[in-house]
């Protein structure tokens, strides 16, 4: 099996696994998973900041409900990230095989995260200009 069949074959099963409910797999790997463990410093850290691990006392009482909306943002935001987002990936980079990252930055944003990168207004244009108080006072200037 070439390295793009392995590649394909592990983004499948991947799918497959996420799809199922079940936890993605994990390949053998000889070098630290670096990308991992940048995931955990940039990303659960920041998390363990905001939401500091609770004592024993802390826990036994009921949380503050700003602490409970926060929790449940970002249990929603992971569920949806692990169950939508996530198989949707694995099955483009199957479909694609190797690419370079900068081939598919556009369809991931775009598509997966919807947000163009390629729109300055990130989707928000009509939002941000819809009501803008000086548009007459820019058109007489412009003419």
């Amino acid at each position: 099996m070439n390295a793009l069949d392995r590649l394909r074959t592990y983004h499948v099963a991947q799918r497959a696994s996420l799809t199922r409910g079940g936890e993605p797999q994990i390949a053998y790997q000889q070098r630290p998973n670096v990308a991992g463990f940048s995931k955990t410093l940039r990303i659960e850290r920041l998390v363990e900041l905001v939401l500091p691990p609770r004592s024993r006392e802390q826990a036994a009482q009921p949380r503050t409900s700003q602490a409970s909306e926060l929790e449940d943002m970002l249990e929603k935001d992971t569920r949806h990230n692990e169950t939508m987002r996530r198989p949707k990936v694995h099955a483009k980079l199957a479909e694609l095989g190797m690419k370079p990252p900068e081939e598919i930055t556009g369809w991931l944003y775009r598509d997966v995260l919807n947000a163009d990168i390629e729109d300055p207004y990130l989707g928000l244009g009509d939002l941000l200009f819809s009501n803008y108080p000086f548009a007459k006072e820019e058109r007489l200037v412009k003419q």
